[in-house]
């Protein structure tokens, strides 16, 4: 009976968006726009942060997230790959379980949760993280990238639009 409960929520959750989350997905933003957004995220973010802690948080943060110019996106049963322009293409386990990310400092675990039409996508380290969310639409994707910290007064996220390929 467990198993058919676990079955049926996963092949429910992958249902809205599976066919919308599918091929190659580009950014609309220009340049300019995106580097206001992430200094006014930052500037946010440093406004609600201990003064003691600021210069440091501003260094370790400046310039980030990474936003991507492009995402390629397929996902087929329970499994979604995602590429960020020419990095390691990441496969999320749709049912929750963890998977590993390779990165300079180490393997990371990545965990993904399914809402409806979303993916949040968590990579967890022992003071905080980076959470990214992708929330299908009908006629383009949205990326909510978010890093949290115990640090930080509030989390620095930054949200950025991207049209499919086919819909540039």
């Amino acid at each position: 009976m467990l198993t058919f409960l676990f079955a049926v929520s996963t092949t429910f959750a992958t249902e809205p968006f599976s066919h919308r989350a599918q091929g190659v997905f580009h950014c609309v933003e220009k340049d300019t726009d995106l580097k206001q957004k992430k200094a006014a995220a930052l500037k946010k973010t440093l406004s609600k942060t201990s003064f003691l802690i600021r210069p440091l948080a501003s260094s370790r943060l400046e310039d980030k997230p990474d936003i991507c110019k492009q995402y390629r996106i397929s996902t087929k049963d329970a499994e979604m790959k995602v590429q960020c322009d020419d990095k390691t293409q990441i496969t999320l386990m749709l049912d929750g379980t963890p998977t590993i990310y390779p990165t300079k400092d180490g393997p990371l675990s990545v965990i993904a949760q399914v809402k409806d039409n979303r993916i949040i996508q968590t990579f967890q380290v022992s003071k905080g993280g980076l959470s990214v969310e992708y929330i299908f639409h009908e006629d383009h994707l949205q990326v909510i990238k978010t890093i949290d910290s115990s640090y930080l007064g509030t989390p620095l996220v930054v949200s950025v639009d991207y049209r499919p390929e086919s819909k540039k």
